[in-house]
């Protein structure tokens, strides 16, 4: 969960919409020039909630329609939650920022990825996940190697796996 997670969160405060507002023009996320974009995202989040619904519509208004919309679908949902989700949220998002770049490059990657399967192959790898998670790192590679796998998932399907595996924390 703790991955998936970090993932949806990944996407949702550092998706391409976010590279469409610009720093220094009053919205939150920072001053004009010389600045740690790491720091300025969960900024922008907290501003975000501060601002008045006509201040978020003038941001959004400087998104592309496509991803004004996504982002305002994803702030909705993420309104929506209760606090304690949302601090869990809010944590898990953290723990991700804390990842060398090329990691979360890599983690945005398999969750583009993971977000491209159909529902029930998304289920099923979700499912495998949270077991492969719940094992310690030989375990988890042992079961990787093991035929199990390889009946229950295509080629695409486990090397997905193996990809967020490999974000486990050992």
């Amino acid at each position: 969960m703790r991955f998936t997670v970090a993932l949806a969160i990944a996407s949702f405060l550092c998706a391409p919409a976010y590279s469409q507002i610009r720093v220094g023009t009053g919205f939150p996320g920072g001053q004009r020039g010389g600045h740690d974009r790491k720091h300025d995202r969960p900024a922008l989040l907290d501003g975000i909630e501060r601002l008045s619904p006509s201040q978020r519509q003038k941001m959004m208004d400087r998104l592309p329609p496509d991803r004004a919309k996504k982002l305002q679908d994803q702030l909705d949902r993420y309104e929506q939650m209760p606090p304690d989700q949302r601090e869990k949220l809010r944590e898990q998002y953290d723990w991700f920022l804390q990842l060398p770049p090329e990691k979360q490059d890599a983690m945005r990657k398999v969750y583009r990825q993971y977000s491209d399967l159909p529902a029930d192959r998304r289920e099923a790898v979700r499912d495998e996940f949270r077991d492969l998670r719940d094992l310690s790192a030989p375990e988890r590679k042992s079961r990787l190697k093991g035929g199990e796998l390889k009946s229950r998932f295509n080629k695409d399907e486990r090397k997905l796996i193996e990809d967020m595996a490999g974000s486990v924390p050992d």
